[in-house]
């Protein structure tokens, strides 16, 4: 942390501006379209690609920042001295990870997320929400693990102008800090690019399925675990 010219805020409880949300929503977009994070991106927005769908992606971005914030755990950097936004990490306390997603949790400013159901249609987003957490479900049945045990991950994202400055090892050592106090382990569902990040960061691999979601294209989904017992200094 300290040679990075960022600082790392817990943002759980509190959230952003809704302003601040939607100007971190446009490069967090952007991020996910480029990498290209296949999982999320089928399920947030089936076959609706970003080129053409620009609104619907930036609009599901702005609400899912305090969507989090209020229902888990979210971690932003930031430049130093109260600058621009630079990453995410949301997360979630064992048996929580569901909520931020379903359409009928609601905040008291719900404009984005109104917005991204009327664009994105809300019965064939949850249809795909639905399917994802049962094949998922199988797959840890599969493995033998119990949601109700561990944390789990969201979202990772650097804004593309700022990625390969350990903004996102930052992040995720800041998360493990918070879960190794708890004493639980860190899972995490993550797309093929983004692999090499995560071994790096010392998590395992323990399952590699391929699912299809209401028709989709077939798409590999990494399961990670990481015990979180080294011991890492903020």
């Amino acid at each position: 942390m300290a040679t990075l010219d960022i600082e790392v805020v817990d943002l759980t409880g509190i959230g952003l501006p809704q302003e601040d949300c939607r100007k971190a929503a446009v490069w967090m977009a952007q991020a996910f379209a480029q990498a290209p994070a296949t999982p999320a991106l089928t399920i947030f927005f089936g076959a609706a690609p970003y080129e053409a769908n620009v609104e619907m992606h930036e609009r599901f971005w702005a609400s899912h920042l305090n969507r989090v914030a209020m229902s888990g755990r979210l971690i932003g950097a930031r430049a130093r001295g109260g600058g621009a936004w630079r990453g995410f990490r949301a997360f979630f306390e064992p048996g929580r990870s569901r909520l931020p997603y379903v359409s009928d949790f609601r905040l008291e400013n719900n404009d984005d997320w109104d917005r991204f159901l009327e664009l994105a249609g809300e019965e064939q987003y949850m249809s795909r929400v639905r399917e994802w957490g049962k094949k998922t479900g199988r797959t840890n049945e599969e493995i033998g693990i119990t949601p109700g045990e561990y944390y789990t991950t969201s979202i990772i994202v650097v804004d593309p102008a700022h990625q390969r400055q350990g903004i996102g090892h930052a992040l995720d050592e800041y998360t493990q800090d918070i879960v190794r106090e708890a004493h639980r382990p860190l899972h995490v569902r993550i797309h093929e690019y983004i692999l090499p990040f995560y071994i790096a960061q010392g998590y395992r691999v323990v399952a590699s399925p391929t699912y299809s979601l209401v028709g989709s294209a077939p798409f590999k989904v990494h399961f990670l675990m990481h015990d979180c017992s080294r011991i890492v200094s903020r």
